[in-house]
């Protein structure tokens, strides 16, 4: 049950004549003000009862202005308030606040301050609440924190009341012997400063305690005619927040690696994607009928389209009506798109009723509530199935029923017991046309027509989303898909050509949007977040596309932490302690993983590298069976053990969901941003990159064996059979192989030993047979023959035997160069041919066939790594990626910059390590020599650039100016001056000597990646993600001209060696090459060029000859 907070606040105007108290004109307001302040900016939601009180139109309390307080019911009041008879509820914080008369008495021998009610009557010695009696209630009182203000005369007297074990805040307006001052319709003094002090708006965090509120009113009244008196306990008490007033929540508002569902738990703490949105429904409004969302990995697609569009359009606020639509319950694509289609409509449509294209591939394609990015194809099959599912289609008026429900009668079916796909988009496409209401279907993770199906499947889906909307009008299709997969549709373009151009396009989100995301559903709950926190979660996420998910990973983390320590305000420290963004994801896998057994240890780092599908240049997810693990060392018990405590809510590593029409269940990453950040799991890959193709071939060669009755003729022999026993040689104890994959190797095996011991059984009845048929007289003597034939046979068999074993490794070896290869591990590749070469040379053998294989895959590897190996050697130390790299001048050193916060010197020739400039406390993105050679500069996300002395590696000084990470730094031609570029949008300009700032570029509109100098030190470019390249006087720092032509980021600029071309590198896939005279007949002549034809066709120019006798520049 939640804590209450009570107030009792009162304002009193009315003192009638008898009372000879002169009637107050603010008291009341003071009062009333207190009170919305309480109910708008209370920390925790106060139940407050004001006196004296009326009503409003809507019941509410509120001050009577005109109203009056007697003594018994001011008495009552304040004794429920400290002190509530049971079975009330004991309020963990207390307020009382009083506005009006206070008044000193003498009562029986005994000076006496009292609060005045309207009542009082001094010739009845009638005064009103004594404060030694407010004293007591406050000294007996079961609550936890007493907050006491007092705005009247000798209120002071108060402060002999302190209490000894709760915590307290005790103000008042005067001293103990000192009256107080109202001037008339005017605020009282302590009330203008409570009010004001009171209010979170002008604190940086947003947060006002007891201790703040006093250190703002001694600032506030230094010098007042009346002096405040105050009192607080050592510990604090939270008075105002500016966050939200609801109480601090169980519930986490951030969503960790799930993606955001159209629910309205999670959609009103869906920030940070509003406009496009917006964008998304402006779509609807134009009637477009097929709509693409495209992003990164992480971007946010998934959510958007749910949380956003979905949650907007079902709520039937920005559409009139669009409550009442149709909805279809969003789905993947997975390996049958066409069944997952169909699927999709028969959830969201009750009267449907559809037999499946193909029964034996019934996967669904609704999405359970985690994220479900790229998919890449299996050797072994994939489903996947929603837990609970959410169907758009609600109750709708008669008018927008169905009109002809689905039978099976009234389908086509196809020979094979389904719909054909032509039949499936008419029957459909009737249906929906009956609706006479807009149909809304959402198709996610797109790419996985691409990655997970077949041409042929693919290409039938693509048929039928365009006959389904050639044959309605009502059907609004949203496709969202990874970026890097738009180029996939050229090879479709008749449903390319269907698509709305332009694409939306989900970009990264803006630092405002950042902001958005993270503090707008903390709000949502009431949680705090630190003002220092909130710039750094900004700080570390706005440059690095495809982040959301880990950022709303950490967020879940420290609200999780700050659970734990009772916190209720998210703190920098914590983030730190946590690791960072791409920490707290390590931190928490680690922890999971380090408490398992060791035997559970294995299991689980196999779950993870099955999970995986590594890729020439990312590695992505990849679903499995639980039940298709199963193998000699892992039963079913202890991989579904393991497995739980992995999909954990307290671990949330993995997903696990009902696999349709089985009893088996599908396991998944929560994220990619898992198997990208994970260093122990990237360990691990790289340890296995060897292995897993090898296995990953052997499982898919086991079902097929299977699939066709375990024949023989399946079964691995001679090489693939040695591969197969190298692998498990080098990588057994890993136990990666599936149950089925085991039998098929021991199955090999056997048939492998079979044939030779029936060989040698063959050769043995030869020479059996040969004896036989030899004459008595000769027996003995053949006899003897035989058996030095038989022993010189089993001599050079065993010979052959030990060479056959050297060829099979030869031909393991050389397929390992292959794969090594073909992963660009070219010195690898190289090593593996060699050996596999040298195992072939001066051993032939009687298996020719086996002799021939190992000669032509030893020869092939062989050519295949001289001519693909340009790899000379691999400088490696870094303990984190390496981001640039950079010669000296005299071509001896090598410089390298790493995110492991160092920069690296290297022995060109030798490859050998030299020395670790360590220093940065962020990762280095770019280093540069200097001409000379002498000095190295080398650029941080920490905000600086570091000078270096390349010679001894000692730091020389630190340039410190900018106020973002530095991601690109550069010497000029004569070495004297520095230039480097910012996410903060400036480029600086720095003395290379004194290492003092010179001037600072503005102009870019966004983050500055790259920066040159050209090759006469004249000019400067600079790169951004304003999708520019400016140029700049170097002299001067002024602009001279911005290249626009770039449709993304500009992420790298470069001048040719003459100065005359400028190269630009874009994420936009493009390289573009700009003309850049520096010269005065360069000038000229390039101008001329452009103006040739224009002098020589406008009848207005007077001279047509300007550019005569000029040469032409081709650029």
């Amino acid at each position: 049950m939640a804590s209450e907070w009570a107030a009792i606040v009162i304002g009193i105007n009315y003192y009638p004549d008898y009372t000879t108290l002169k009637p107050l004109t603010a008291a009341a307001e003071d009062a009333e003000k207190i009170a919305e302040q309480l109910e708008q900016y209370g920390y925790r939601p106060f139940r407050a009862q004001c006196l004296p009180r009326t009503l409003t139109p809507k019941g509410e309390s509120t001050i009577d202005r005109q109203g009056a307080v007697k003594v018994q019911e001011l008495r009552e009041a304040i004794a429920n308030l400290f002190n509530p008879p049971l079975p009330n509820p004991i309020p963990e914080t207390a307020l009382f606040f009083f506005s009006g008369h206070g008044w000193c008495k003498t009562v029986a021998g005994k000076e006496e301050v009292f609060i005045a009610t309207s009542d009082v009557l001094p010739e009845a010695e009638i005064y009103g609440i004594p404060l030694s009696w407010l004293g007591e209630q406050l000294q007996t009182s079961q609550a936890k924190r007493v907050v006491v203000w007092l705005d009247c005369c000798y209120s002071g007297e108060l402060l002999k009341f302190i209490p000894a074990d709760k915590d307290y805040c005790f103000i008042t307006a005067t001293r103990s012997y000192e009256t107080g001052v109202e001037i008339p319709h005017t605020q009282g003094l302590l009330t203008q400063a409570l009010l004001a002090g009171l209010n979170p708006e002008n604190d940086a965090d947003g947060i006002i305690n007891s201790h703040k509120l006093a250190d703002f009113i001694i600032s506030r009244m230094p010098n007042t005619v009346q002096r405040p008196l105050i009192a607080n306990s050592p510990r604090a008490i939270l008075l105002t927040t500016k966050f939200s007033q609801k109480s601090f929540q169980d519930k986490c508002p951030y969503r960790s690696l799930s993606y955001f569902t159209e629910t309205k738990e999670d959609a009103e703490v869906f920030y940070g994607r509003s406009a496009l949105t917006q964008e998304l429904i402006q779509q609807v409004r134009d009637k477009h009928r097929l709509i693409a969302v495209l992003g990164a990995s992480g971007s946010g697609k998934s959510s958007m389209l749910r949380a956003g569009l979905l949650y907007q359009l079902k709520l039937g606020q920005e559409i009139p009506g669009s409550d009442r639509w149709t909805y279809i319950t969003p789905f993947t694509p997975k390996e049958s798109p066409v069944n997952s289609l169909q699927e999709a409509f028969a959830l969201s449509l009750p009267n449907l009723s559809l037999t499946p294209l193909n029964p034996t591939l019934q996967s669904s394609g609704v999405q359970t509530s985690e994220i479900t990015p790229l998919n890449p194809p299996l050797s072994r099959g994939e489903t996947g199935k929603s837990n609970s599912l959410v169907t758009g289609a609600g109750e709708t008026e008669k008018s927008n029923s169905f009109s002809l429900p689905f039978t099976s009668d009234a389908l086509s079916l196809s020979k094979g017991g389904g719909l054909g796909r032509g039949n499936l988009a008419q029957v459909i496409g009737e249906e929906l046309k009956a609706l006479n209401t807009p149909v809304i279907l959402i198709i996610d993770q797109f790419e996985e027509c691409f990655t997970m199906c077949g041409d042929s499947q693919r290409q039938e889906f693509f048929d039928c989303l365009r006959e389904l909307i050639d044959c309605t009008d009502n059907l609004c299709i949203f496709i969202g898909m990874r970026s890097d997969f738009r180029g996939r549709w050229r090879e479709y373009p008749k449903f390319a050509s269907r698509i709305n151009k332009p694409y939306i396009n989900v970009e990264h989100l803006s630092r405002e949007e950042i902001e958005e995301a993270i503090t707008k559903p903390a709000d949502w709950v009431g949680l705090g977040i630190e003002g220092r926190l909130k710039q750094q979660l900004i700080n570390d996420v706005e440059d690095y596309p495809g982040i959301l998910p880990l950022l709303q990973y950490t967020l879940t983390e420290l609200w999780r932490e700050s659970k734990n320590q009772g916190d209720e305000v998210l703190s920098l420290k914590t983030y730190q302690d946590l690791g960072g963004v791409e920490g707290t994801l390590q931190k928490r896998a680690d922890a999971v993983y380090e408490s398992l057994s060791p035997t559970e240890k294995t299991v689980a780092r196999r779950i993870f590298l099955e999970l995986t599908q590594m890729g020439e240049t990312t590695d992505v997810r990849r679903r499995v069976r639980l039940g298709e693990l199963v193998n000699s060392y892992h039963s079913l018990e202890l991989l579904q053990q393991v497995s739980e405590k992995l999909a954990d809510k307290d671990a949330r590593l993995i997903t696990k969901t009902d696999e349709p029409d089985s009893q088996d269940v599908i396991l998944d990453v929560v994220h990619e941003a898992l198997i990208r950040h994970w260093q122990m799991l990237r360990e691990w890959k790289e340890e296995y990159k060897l292995g897993i193709g090898i296995e990953r071939q052997i499982e898919a060669e086991a079902q097929e064996w299977e699939r066709n009755e375990k024949k023989p003729g399946f079964l691995r022999k001679d090489d693939r059979l040695a591969v197969a026993e190298v692998y498990l040689s080098r990588f057994g104890d890993w136990q990666m192989l599936n149950g089925v994959a085991e039998v098929y190797i021991q199955q090999s095996q056997e048939l492998r030993n079979r044939l030779e011991r029936e060989e040698k059984e063959r050769q043995q009845e030869k020479l059996a047979a040969a004896r036989r048929q030899n004459r008595v007289v000769t027996l003995f003597s053949m006899g003897l023959a035989g058996v030095a034939i038989f022993a010189g046979y089993q001599w050079y068999n065993a010979q052959n035997k030990a060479k056959e074993a050297a060829q099979q490794s030869a031909v393991a070896l050389a397929q390992s160069s292959e794969t090594s290869l073909l992963s660009d591990r070219q010195l690898e590749a190289a090593v593996a041919a060699i050996q596999s070469g040298r195992q072939i040379l001066g051993r032939p053998i009687k298996n020719a066939n086996l002799e021939q294989t190992a000669n032509q895959q030893a020869v092939v590897a062989l050519k295949r790594a001289i001519y693909n190996t340009q790899e000379r050697n691999r400088l490696e130390g870094h303990s984190e990626a390496v981001i640039s790299v950079a010669f000296s001048p005299d071509g001896k050193t090598i410089a390298s910059a790493s995110s492991d916060k160092t920069v690296k010197l290297w022995d060109a020739a030798t490859g050998k390590s030299i020395s670790t400039l360590k220093g940065h406390s962020s990762g280095v993105y770019s280093v540069a020599f200097s001409p000379d050679g002498k000095t190295i500069a080398s650029a941080s996300y920490d905000k600086t650039v570091k000078l270096w002395d390349a010679a001894t590696g000692k730091s020389i000084s630190t340039l410190k100016g900018h106020s973002s990470g530095v991601y690109s730094v550069a010497f000029s031609p004569d070495g004297k001056t520095i230039a480097s570029a910012s996410s903060d949008k400036t480029v600086k300009l720095w003395d290379a000597a004194t290492g003092k700032s010179i001037s600072t570029l503005k102009g870019h509109s966004s983050g500055v990646y790259s920066v040159a100098f050209s090759p006469d030190g004249k000019t400067i470019a600079s790169a951004s993600s304003d999708k520019t390249v400016k140029l700049w006087d170097a002299a001067t720092g002024k602009s001279i001209s911005t290249l626009k032509g770039h449709s993304e980021w500009v992420i790298s600029v470069a001048f040719s060696p003459d100065g005359k071309t400028i190269a630009s590198a874009s994420i936009d896939k493009t390289v573009k090459l700009w003309a850049y005279p520096n010269n005065l007949n360069d000038l000229i002549v390039y101008s001329c060029t452009r103006l040739r034809v224009y002098l020589q066709s406008n009848p207005n120019v007077s001279d047509k000859h300007l550019c005569d006798g000029i040469g032409t520049k081709s650029n």
